[in-house]
């Protein structure tokens, strides 16, 4: 690097040419943890030692250690900052750039009559060829007033002077950053730099596809706040500048002027919208927050927060958060929360919650919770909770709660769907829906499951399965195969138990019934004609039955069938209702049975003739009770029957 002066004067210069590597990104050197313990040395001497074992770097005008005294450090995982505590004099302050430290000596100006503004300019130069070097980013370390030079390198600014030395740093992405310590006063300068070793070449910028994630500075929002000066300062400085606080009240009307966004403050007020590179402590605007990289600590803002790194803290927003990365702490906000990368914490939107990342916590909304990975916690949504993923403990939605593989509880107004497999309890008003359910499902209407059924379907309409091996429970029990038990009215197992039989009875000579379910329990559709004497008598009825193999040719059956017997040619709405409980054994030829078994019969009946009240029912052969029940008359009687049953499967 040459520096030449246009008033040629001698230069009291320290300075060190840097490259600020991957290091200037790794958080604040003042928080580095250090182990140190050294004898009484130099100031210049420990800090050399300091730096060694922190991995800084640091320039200094070697005139402000004036005094020879030695200091010893003993330090035992301490910070960097408690270390310089120790070895700078009371004079000596310290600002941070980027992993370079630089040593500035305090001056009290109203005592020395010196001026307390400089006009510093310059032309910067490439040390290759010497070519005038466009956007490099100029600033003063210690006020932050900073410029960027024009096409022509050349840069002009008004620098306050609060120490005896000024700090300028130069910087620009494809040259190595530099730091020179110059004297306080009105001076041109001529700069040259290093271009940065091994750059890579530019490529053409694809078009962004839908699932990317465009940067923070191509936000519209963003750029109707951030002037272009102080992005061009961000583009060309790899470098984070540490501050206690700051006020603004627009990004480049504050205290960190056009510098705002490689700013990390401790503490930040913006009245109306405030843009920096951090905030380690406590942030508030009026209307926007705009981070680029990570928030620790906590953040409100009337409109909104954008932040482009993480936050570990609190943030609180009148309309939306939306974060670039993680989440480790709390989120509220009164439409929309969004986070690209991951949650581990609690989010609480007036609207919806937007998750791309996984989720460990607990997401509720007024509207809609959407998460792309998987959910580990409770998800509460007025309407709808979404997850592309699985889901470990609870989903609660007014409408629809919707995941992958579901370890837990899912709770929905209208319907639950789950792609994968459901190992706990789906509740919904309308329907569920599952792949493999390994516990309960209930329903008001139905449940569906594309595989396998280990716990249970429970629905007010319909159930349908590909396998049961515990139990289904509805009006209407449909699967493609079964080693449980369906009960319903109607249980439909494509590989289970279906049968129609031909049966004479003590009551009609001619019955046609149809079975279907499972053997262990079966429902049963029964249509009779007919009587002994020649009356017109006829009947339809349901009713359970089961059977059990006894060996591989004999069984034996037991069945209750409620009937409805008409004795006459039209329907009779008096009450006429036959109860059989029958007791069957069985001859199993190939899909043949042949059965036959004695029957319990009870006969219910409120046919009289209006005009005498006399009962006008005759179907009992004979009774071994009878008795009259308020209007009905009750009769019992044992009967038995013979079958012929053709098994359909």
């Amino acid at each position: 690097m040459v520096v030449s002066s246009a008033h040629k004067y001698g230069l009291l210069v320290a300075m060190f040419i840097l490259c600020l590597s991957a290091n200037a990104q790794q958080g604040n050197l003042l928080h580095r943890k250090v182990r140190l313990q050294t004898e009484a040395l130099p100031p210049q001497d420990a800090l050399m030692k300091l730096s060694d074992k922190a991995g800084f770097t640091f320039s200094y005008d070697a005139s402000i250690f004036s005094d020879p005294a030695g200091v010893a450090v003993n330090l035992n995982n301490q910070s960097v900052k408690v270390a310089l505590d120790e070895i700078l004099p009371q004079n000596i302050t310290y600002k941070v750039s980027g992993n370079h430290l630089i040593l500035l000596k305090k001056t009290d100006y109203a005592e020395s009559g010196k001026r307390q503004k400089y006009v510093i300019s310059g032309s910067v130069h490439s040390a290759f060829n010497n070519e005038p070097l466009e956007e490099v980013l100029v600033y003063e370390v210690s006020s932050l007033v900073s410029a960027v030079t024009d096409s022509r390198g050349r840069f002009t600014m008004s620098v306050p002077a609060q120490f005896a030395q000024l700090g300028l740093s130069f910087n620009k992405t494809t040259v190595e950053d530099t730091i020179l310590i110059i004297p306080p006063k009105d001076q041109d300068l001529i700069i040259s730099l290093r271009s940065v070793r091994n750059v890579t070449p530019a490529h053409a910028i694809k078009t962004l596809q839908f699932e990317q994630n465009p940067t923070l500075e191509s936000m519209s929002l963003v750029q109707k706040f951030v002037s272009v000066q102080s992005m061009s300062r961000v583009k060309n400085a790899d470098l984070v500048i540490n501050k206690v606080g700051q006020v603004s009240f627009l990004p480049t009307w504050g205290s960190n002027l056009k510098m705002s966004g490689l700013v990390e403050n401790k503490f930040s007020l913006n009245v109306l919208v405030g843009y920096a590179y951090g905030t380690s402590a406590f942030e508030v605007g009026g209307a926007f927050n705009i981070i680029r990289n990570d928030v620790k600590g906590m953040q409100v803002a009337g409109a909104g927060n954008l932040v482009g790194g993480s936050t570990r803290g609190v943030q609180v927003a009148g309309v939306f958060n939306h974060n670039k990365g993680s989440l480790v702490g709390f989120q509220i906000s009164g439409v929309n929360n969004m986070l690209i990368d991951s949650l581990k914490g609690v989010q609480v939107a007036g609207v919806n919650n937007i998750l791309k990342g996984k989720m460990k916590g607990i997401q509720i909304a007024g509207v809609n919770n959407l998460t792309t990975q998987n959910v580990d916690g409770v998800q509460l949504a007025g309407v709808t909770n979404i997850a592309r993923q699985d889901v470990s403990k609870v989903q609660i939605a007014g409408l629809l709660n919707k995941g992958n593989n579901v370890d837990g509880v899912q709770v929905a107004g209208l319907m639950n769907l789950a792609k994968g497999k459901i190992t706990g309890i789906q509740i919904a008003g309308l329907l569920n829906k599952a792949s493999n359910v390994n516990a309960i499902q209930f329903a008001g209407i139905g449940n569906i499951s594309r595989d396998t059924v280990s716990g249970a379907q429970v629905a007010g309409l319909f159930n349908h399965a590909r396998y049961i091996k515990s139990s289904q429970i509805g009006l209407i029990n449909i699967s493609d195969s079964a080693s449980g038990v369906p009960i319903g009215l109607l249980s439909y197992v494509k590989k289970g138990f279906r049968a129609i039989e031909l049966s004479s009875d003590e009551i009609s000579p001619g019955n046609v019934v149809f079975k279907t379910g499972v053997k262990k329990l079966y429902n049963i559709f029964s249509f009779g004609y007919g009587s002994w004497n020649g009356s017109k008598v006829w009947s339809f009825g349901y009713g359970l039955g089961s059977q059990k193999s006894l060996s591989e040719k004999f069984q034996m059956g037991f069945e209750y069938n409620s009937k409805w017997v008409n004795e006459q040619d039209a329907f009779q709405k008096d009450l006429n209702s036959l109860h059989r409980i029958n007791f069957d054994f069985g001859l199993r030829t190939n899909k043949l049975v042949f059965s036959a078994g004695p029957s319990i019969n009870v006969w219910l009946s409120e046919w009289k003739n209006k005009d005498t009240n006399e009962y006008l029912t005759r179907l009992a052969p004979y009774t071994i009770f009878e008795k009259e029940i308020g209007t009905t008359q009750l009769q019992m009687w044992i009967g038995g029957r013979l079958a012929i049953q053709f098994q359909l499967h």
